[in-house]
């Protein structure tokens, strides 16, 4: 994604005024929860986004739910200022907050819909900058916190969206089905059809019918986006890219 505009509709976000990048995955993830959503009419939610980090998921959802209230949370003082002013800017400003708290220490009533893109890197050693730390070491939200806190949180009838690396989604999809939290929709994302799966995105419910898995491809061998990729993305993206005019 280039580092210009990144565009919802008649708003749209200066990624140079942003400390942490958005990133193609983080916006695949925030359109396909946005199209799950509309495809299952599920409208009027309160929806909790986990690590909101400057708001992009929010922002993304908050155009395909209707009337949809959502909460964020964010650990990271900066990040979260940034995400209190770009909810503000917005024309949704009244359906969007955002807490500056650590996830363990947010109370509220159950959620019928949370969303994660959680710190992922747990093994790789850390630099100096303490706000991308934040951003990208589980250390701050391990996968058994993540997983405590949506126990906590999420209705007995609700959805929770995530997303991770492959290995990492089938640690937590082994952990969440010891408390009968089920995968009932997994989808492999590949940068290239040649490449191999480098992230997961899943929906969990309390639910043990069987899982449906799909496939996301980004790029063709061209480097283009894929139509399956500008389907869920054109509602968001510039026309930078777009396959349809190629």
């Amino acid at each position: 994604m280039p580092n210009t505009y990144f565009q919802f509709k008649e708003f749209r976000i200066d990624q140079a005024l942003s400390g942490m990048k958005v990133t193609t995955d983080a916006c695949l993830f925030g359109a396909w929860i946005a199209d799950e959503l509309s495809i299952a009419k599920q409208g009027s939610k309160r929806v909790l986004d986990i690590g909101t980090g400057t708001g992009l998921l929010p922002l993304m959802l908050v155009q395909k739910i209707e009337n949809a209230q959502i909460e964020a949370v964010e650990i990271n003082k900066n990040a979260c200022s940034e995400a209190i002013a770009n909810f503000h800017n917005s024309p949704w400003r009244r359906q969007l907050t955002c807490h500056h708290s650590a996830i363990q220490d947010y109370k509220n009533d159950p959620f019928d819909v949370i969303i994660c893109n959680p710190p992922f890197f747990q093994g790789s050693s850390k630099g100096a900058n303490n706000s991308k730390n934040q951003a990208l070491h589980s250390s701050h939200l391990s996968m058994d916190d993540l997983f405590e806190n949506i126990l906590k949180l999420l209705s007995g009838k609700g959805s929770f969206y995530l997303l991770y690396p492959a290995h990492e989604m089938n640690q937590f999809i082994s952990l969440a089905r010891k408390s009968d939290l089920f995968p009932t929709h997994l989808v492999n994302v590949r940068n290239q059809e040649a490449e191999l799966v480098f992230r997961k995105m899943a929906k969990f419910e309390f639910d043990s019918r069987d899982c449906r898995t799909s496939e996301i491809i980004i790029r063709t061998e061209n480097g283009k986006y894929t139509d399956d990729f500008w389907h869920l993305l054109k509602d968001y993206y510039l026309e930078y890219n777009n396959p349809e005019l190629h």
